[in-house]
């Protein structure tokens, strides 16, 4: 007999109008391993992980052949028959009814979200995206006192700034210069995290360190000042932008803020480095449309990675922002329903149906889903059941389904809206 996803790709119309009118759940476990990664993704999400891997991103719902981020991470569909089928592929079969005919005639095949779950333990690069691609983050979890760090909090000027970031650089290539040895760029980042995350660690300390692992004749004297340099430009770096506290349910909108936006074109996000030095781990949800990620500085990590100065600092607001800008609280539009972002490009609902029913109107367009905590029941207005979330999967709801009811105790679904 033939597999569900044998049928679709056969373009059975049987098979691709039942799908149409389902819960499309994707598997859990589309992780990417990431240098600032933290462990909380397999607990989250009740998946093994090796303690070894560094799992920092889970890729919720990756359909988007446009980006190269995105298409190289596709999410995989678990049909009803237990076959499978890449979510890029089962889009391509019948993209208007999957999608809606708003998002199809503008993106075609594909889904304009890349929603992720990010396990941060360390501090992220210092980044921004293209013009008009803001992002939201959901905080799911968070160690006491983590922080991010997210827009400027003074006025900055750019080419100040981006020549730090160029001088910041060129000492890394000189000092890994000074090693000219395999592997020499993961053995300096092994030996000299702990030094620049920490403010009263000794340079004369680390730069012994370095030359006594190495073996080198290099003078500590000439290693020294290097890292003074750097690890001056690392803390200035961070002290241009807000440190901002999170802790678990709080909603935050990286956007330019409304007082600050005075043009016709569409915000955009601001510029972040999420994650601290001093490791206190976070785990959120993450939505943003598929992007180009600018990185203007990645904090002294070796090995080097590509750098964007000027896409960066020229794809953000320079001037002065503070935590109000960001922090969006969910306001309450029905019981167990509230709205936090609404965005040019997506809107965010969190149901939280505690022992009653959350009922969701139609969308002409798909919606992805996300349970974010406990078990959920879902089931369509006329009570077929759709299927079951629990926390840490995802799924696209096509426009077919029409409305939806949901069901659950203590426990939480996120629902995205794209904007056409």
């Amino acid at each position: 007999m033939r597999s569900l996803a044998e049928r679709l790709a056969e373009l059975d119309r049987t098979s691709i109008d039942e799908i149409s009118r389902s819960l499309i759940v994707v598997s859990p476990d589309n992780f990417v391993e990431r240098p600032w990664a933290g462990q909380a993704l397999g607990r989250y999400k009740s998946v093994p992980i090796d303690g070894i891997v560094r799992f920092g991103e889970c890729f919720e719902l990756c359909a988007d052949r446009r980006d190269a981020e995105a298409a190289g991470h596709p999410s995989r569909v678990v049909l009803a028959d237990g076959s499978t089928i890449d979510l890029p592929n089962l889009l391509g079969l019948a993209p208007e009814q999957l999608l809606g005919a708003a998002i199809t005639a503008k993106h075609g095949a594909n889904l304009p979200l890349l929603p992720k779950t990010l396990s941060v333990a360390e501090l992220l690069s210092i980044q921004a995206h293209p013009p008009g691609y803001t992002e939201a983050y959901i905080i799911l979890d968070a160690d006491p006192g983590a922080t991010i760090f997210l827009g400027f909090r003074c006025d900055v000027d750019r080419a100040r700034l981006a020549a730090r970031f160029a001088d910041g650089r060129k000492m890394q290539c000189d000092l890994l210069a000074q090693f000219d040895v395999a592997n020499a760029g993961e053995r300096l980042q092994s030996l000299l995290s702990g030094y620049f995350a920490d403010p009263t660690v000794d340079a004369d300390t680390a730069a012994q360190t370095l030359c006594s692992a190495f073996d080198e004749a290099t003078s500590a004297t000439v290693i020294k000042s290097t890292l003074v340099e750097l690890k001056q430009i690392y803390w200035e770096a961070l002290e241009t932008m807000n440190r901002l506290e999170v802790m678990s349910g709080d909603v935050i909108h990286n956007a330019t803020p409304l007082r600050l936006h005075q043009t016709s074109a569409p915000r955009s996000a601001e510029i972040h480095a999420l994650g601290n030095p001093e490791g206190r781990e976070i785990l959120a949800l993450e939505v943003r449309k598929p992007a180009t990620t600018y990185r203007a500085w990645d904090n002294v990590r070796f090995p080097l990675r590509p750098l964007a100065i000027d896409d960066t600092l020229g794809a953000v607001n320079l001037r002065q922002t503070q935590r109000d800008d960001f922090f969006v609280e969910p306001k309450p539009i029905e019981p167990g329903v509230s709205a936090s972002i609404d965005d040019p490009s997506f809107s965010v609902h969190h149901l939280r149906p505690d022992g009653f029913a959350v009922v969701r109107p139609s969308s002409p367009i798909a919606r992805t889903l996300h349970a974010v905590a406990g078990e959920l029941t879902l089931s369509t207005a006329g009570d077929r059941p759709l299927g079951t979330l629990r926390q840490g999967q995802s799924a696209l709801l096509p426009p077919g389904v029409g409305q939806y009811t949901v069901c659950g105790t203590n426990a939480e679904l996120i629902e995205v809206t794209p904007r056409p």
